[in-house]
């Protein structure tokens, strides 16, 4: 259950709306997702909105690696919401379903592209182990090039930001749905 109540996009305050329709431009009546949460604290929301609109759709990386740091990402913080949204679109954006579905279920996945491989094991080492070690480094460089490597770094930061608002606030998943990572 949630720690916040329901929030009516017309409830929200000029600077709440201002952000909020930087970030969501949907006609929607509730805000929903993270942005409830951050939407606490305008200042937090429009920086961190600018921070995740340049390494989740600067295009960065292409939108099936980002899904795939998103799932790696969701998975690790157990984050129900996060790959809720992002499982649909990441194979809808080309991630194989069997890719995702070891992920989910925490077993190591069989790649086929050499990106996958390389970005999976740089977001596991780094996410669980809190450090990369040299030959995942130099995998992710030669793979990426240092700059996109910084940029990955910072995706993946983003995504734990979401998936701490979201676990913190307790942000679920539609009622009525069953946890896709389980209890």
């Amino acid at each position: 259950m949630t720690r916040l109540p329901d929030l009516r996009v017309a409830d929200l305050n000029e600077r709440q709306r201002a952000i909020y329709k930087i970030i969501d431009r949907g006609p929607r009546e509730f805000v929903q997702g993270p942005i409830r949460a951050l939407l606490l604290s305008p200042d937090l929301a429009e920086n961190v909105q600018s921070f995740g609109s340049y390494v989740h759709y600067g295009r960065c990386f292409e939108p099936r690696l980002v899904e795939l740091a998103v799932l790696i990402t969701a998975r690790a913080w157990t984050c129900q919401y996060e790959w809720y949204i992002h499982a649909p679109l990441a194979e809808k954006n080309g991630l194989s379903a069997s890719i995702i579905e070891a992920i989910r279920v925490r077993t190591e996945p069989e790649f086929e592209r050499e990106d996958e491989a390389a970005l999976y094991s740089f977001s596991r080492e780094l996410l669980n182990n809190h450090r990369v070690s040299d030959t995942t480094y130099e995998q992710a460089v030669r793979v990426f090039g240092e700059g996109s490597v910084a940029n990955l770094v910072g995706l993946l930061g983003y995504f734990v930001v979401l998936a701490m608002t979201i676990n913190g606030f307790e942000l679920g998943i539609p009622p009525g749905k069953s946890p896709p990572l389980g209890d």
